[in-house]
């Protein structure tokens, strides 16, 4: 599974904003520090709080399981030189481990940059297949608050959880007599559909926008392709870069160039998966038909 971490640790790596002595096995740390004792090695050792607002990433955990903090990055705040050791200004939700293999990508390319990028590419690629299960039935009725995130979407599926008794088989069952009723700007629409079997949960399947990233965490839909999202990302970030700079470099809008016409290769070659329509239709009873005897009359003449 892809989170923010992994894209955002390719993209860093992509651009040459990883030096290659920031990537190392560290030597110890704590849950708010990394120790490069490597650094001891060097000639041209870096000076007091040289890497503030460099980002700290821990690529590998050092016993092969994936353990935390594995996976984890965060802003670094201080470097303290006589001990060789990089402080963040969040936790890791556990200490990194000597044999830890580590990067740190340096402050071109802030760590909140980072994620408004790939935001911005998430919401740039296009929509996505989402589930909406929000919903329950209830008896004697038949209109429900739709989710405000689903206001300006198109319904591809509407069913309902048949069976209950088994979670390994929910027997969704496909509800095609529904309707969505508008509603003016702030307010919740209504979904009308038949009357059902009380306490059903109600999945509703549409194309929206990704959900956003907030934490190194945060999964990517496997619905995008990563070589997809790395060019999305990576002109994204040097858009910003670009625009922060004045645009004078052109070895770097030539990159964003480039980035831009990998993506839409990549798009034209894994484009997003979208789930079939189901069939929709209104079921009418016989009380829902009113007689006209004049236009009987009419017909038989």
């Amino acid at each position: 599974m892809t989170t923010a971490a992994n894209i955002a640790y390719r993209v860093w790596q992509d651009l040459g904003k990883i030096d290659a002595f920031e990537e190392f096995v560290a030597t110890g740390g704590s849950t708010t520090t990394v120790v490069n004792g490597k650094i001891a090695d060097r000639q041209d050792r870096p000076e007091d709080n040289y890497s503030i607002d460099f980002t700290a990433m821990i690529v590998r955990d050092a016993g092969g399981a994936s353990a935390a903090p594995e996976g984890e990055m965060q802003r670094i705040s201080a470097y303290v030189s006589s001990t060789y050791t990089h402080t963040v200004d969040t936790a890791f939700t556990a200490a990194p481990a000597s044999g830890d293999y580590v990067a740190i990508a340096n402050a071109d390319i802030p760590l909140r940059e980072m994620y408004r990028a790939i935001n911005n590419a998430l919401v740039k690629i296009g929509e996505i297949p989402l589930t909406d299960t929000s919903l329950t039935s209830e008896s004697s009725k038949t209109e429900y608050t739709l989710p405000v995130a689903l206001k300006r979407e198109d319904l591809l599926r509407v069913e309902y959880q048949a069976n209950t008794g088994d979670s390994d088989d929910n027997d969704w069952t496909h509800i095609g007599d529904y309707d969505v009723l508008p509603a003016a700007p702030g307010s919740t629409a209504l979904l009308r559909i038949p009357q059902i079997v009380s306490g059903r949960t109600i999945r509703l399947t549409y194309m929206g926008v990704h959900p956003t990233v907030s934490t190194y965490s945060s999964y990517i839909s496997e619905y995008i392709h990563p070589a997809v999202l790395i060019p999305a990302v990576t002109k994204e970030v040097l858009r910003w870069w670009n625009a922060v700079n004045g645009g004078g470099n052109q070895y770097w809008l030539q990159k964003e160039n480039e980035a831009a016409q990998e993506l839409e290769m990549a798009l034209r070659k894994h484009p997003i998966w979208k789930p079939k329509r189901t069939p929709r239709y209104w079921e009418h009873s016989w009380d829902d038909i009113h007689y006209d005897p004049q236009l009987d009359a009419n017909n038989t003449g």
